[in-house]
């Protein structure tokens, strides 16, 4: 058992903010199902749900250092999958 699963998202954060890159898997393994399922609901095609959350998950790593979360974790990542369906939706219509 990961000692980072007793962490608190705000502590992971800290901890990704830094490099960890054992935080940022806890963060992927916490949440990844979630929002693959809320994904799925908007989308209805489990390949793009997942295709979806990677996107944040890689946008979340690559801009680990200058993320700035003022609620919370899950509510920010729940609102960053809504825009990435979102604009991926806009982008099939084109």
């Amino acid at each position: 058992m990961s000692v980072y699963r007793k962490y608190a998202d705000h502590i992971l954060l800290n901890l990704l903010k830094e490099d960890d890159q054992l935080a940022y898997t806890e963060i992927f393994e916490r949440y990844s199902r979630l929002l693959v399922n809320h994904a799925y609901k908007m989308i209805g095609n489990q390949d793009e749900s997942n295709d979806v959350v990677q996107e944040v998950f890689l946008f979340i790593w690559n801009k680990r250092h200058e993320l700035e979360i003022t609620g919370s974790l899950s509510s920010y990542l729940y609102k960053a999958t809504k825009n990435k369906i979102l604009n991926h939706i806009a982008h099939e219509k084109v």
